[in-house]
């Protein structure tokens, strides 16, 4: 997996949506089942724009809202030789809903950076380094 922050544009159109959500100096995260903790994510749906399908994972897994998803850049995924793309964006908490476990998605909770090399899903240097990006970004559009 490689990443590609903005103004990066890809040459195929991303089939998946990343999101960093951030409540003041914690990012929000889901425990997906089989996966653990890691922050919001899917398939962007049919007639749906990327923005979309950021907005409304947000919602699915966290019951976040959030509002105005800053794109960061794109992660190319390639398997068995075929490229595909992820868009990754950053936003902060407008507001949480009650939480209510889902087949999914069994709970939320928001962590300090520090914390996440010892709980996030698949930690590495390139996790790390965009988990950084994202929290720049959200900091400078505050």
């Amino acid at each position: 997996m490689e990443f590609f922050p903005a103004p990066f544009k890809p040459p195929k159109e991303p089939f998946a949506v990343l999101v960093f959500i951030w409540q003041n100096d914690k990012v929000l995260l889901a425990r997906i089942r089989d996966r653990g903790w890691c922050i919001p994510s899917g398939r962007i749906e049919p007639g749906e724009t990327p923005t979309q399908a950021a907005i409304r994972e947000s919602v699915e897994e966290v019951a976040a809202d959030i509002s105005n998803p800053i794109p960061i850049g794109y992660f190319k995924i390639t398997k068995n030789d075929v490229v595909k793309w992820a868009i990754a964006f950053t936003s902060s908490v407008v507001s949480l809903n009650d939480f209510i476990p889902t087949p999914e998605s069994a709970n939320r909770k928001s962590f300090m950076l520090s914390q996440l090399p010892e709980i996030y899903y698949l930690w590495n240097p390139l996790t790390e380094a965009v988990f950084q990006c994202a929290r720049t970004v959200v900091q400078e559009k505050s």
